[in-house]
């Protein structure tokens, strides 16, 4: 389909969306703490000032923010990269442990293969039993401080979810 040139410049819902994300996490004192600011992510969120034409203010105003956000990054000194600062309590932060808890099942799981499917098999078993036992069982939603974390990230503030 044809567009008409009167229209190239105008903004569809689908472009807007990541617009209004980045507004959130560059704007938002929850989102600004959560996101680890180093050196690269810097980088980053600097290629964004060309796109911050008056086209693009008009139609989104809010993005005027982004835009002094900006200037005043490009002046801020960062750290180096990968030495961004992180909350405590920021999937950033804690997801090296993870990471590392995925590898040491992985690892757990190939050794039990190289000695057969049943060794395999039993210790995939007793793996599923341990985390019904130790994770999923004791935890609900309503004290499930991360998903509370998110919740208020998302959806801000966080009413209603004590």
């Amino acid at each position: 389909e044809e567009t008409p040139p009167s229209s190239l410049l105008h903004l569809t819902k689908n472009e807007g969306q990541p617009w209004l994300a980045i507004y959130h996490l560059t704007t938002s004192p929850i989102c600004r703490e959560s996101y680890g600011l180093d050196e690269f992510r810097k980088s980053q969120l600097m290629r964004l000032r060309k796109y911050l034409n008056e086209a693009l203010l008009d139609q989104l105003p809010v993005m005027g923010e982004v835009a002094r956000y900006l200037d005043e990054l490009s002046i801020l000194g960062v750290p180096p990269s990968g030495q961004g600062s992180h909350r405590p309590s920021s999937s950033a932060s804690s997801s090296g442990l993870l990471l590392q808890r995925v590898d040491v099942v992985r690892e757990e799981i190939l050794r039990g293969r190289d000695s057969g499917w049943n060794r395999a098999n039993e210790f995939c078993e007793e793996v599923a039993r341990r985390q019904w036992e130790d994770v999923f069982c004791k935890v609900t939603d309503s004290r499930d401080n991360e998903l509370k974390r998110i919740a208020e990230e998302v959806y801000g503030g966080g009413g209603g979810f004590k």
